[in-house]
């Protein structure tokens, strides 16, 4: 596979920052021994990082928050919004249950 430093658009724009963060230094991933566990760790990163890229390319600015929310969504002008991303049936935790009623519908599950 060809090293995505050279595919990037080197123009200081979003659009490159956002590529940059995504898939030049994509977010670790510490992957269990067993086939099942594995298998839905890497389903997960690889949503969260869809759902991230959808949002960054959307407009929004992304930043990592870790507890009750994967990240928190800012534009200029409009409210923050947090963003939990969960993939196939999984249920939200109950800290992300009271975030998720604390900010009502600022609140965003991205399910995939």
């Amino acid at each position: 596979m060809a090293d995505p430093t050279f595919i990037t658009l080197k123009d200081g724009s979003a659009a490159d920052r956002a590529f940059k963060r995504t898939f030049v230094n994509p977010p670790y991933v510490n992957v269990s021994n067993n086939p099942r566990t594995a298998h839905n760790q890497l389903k997960t990163a690889y949503s969260e990082t869809r759902s991230r890229l959808t949002h960054r390319l959307g407009g929004d600015e992304v930043t990592r928050t870790g507890i009750g929310s994967d990240f928190r969504l800012s534009r200029p002008g409009h409210p923050d919004r947090l963003v939990e991303v969960k993939y196939g049936g999984a249920r939200l935790t109950p800290t992300q249950e009271r975030y998720k009623k604390r900010w009502g519908s600022k609140y965003i599950e991205d399910r995939y």
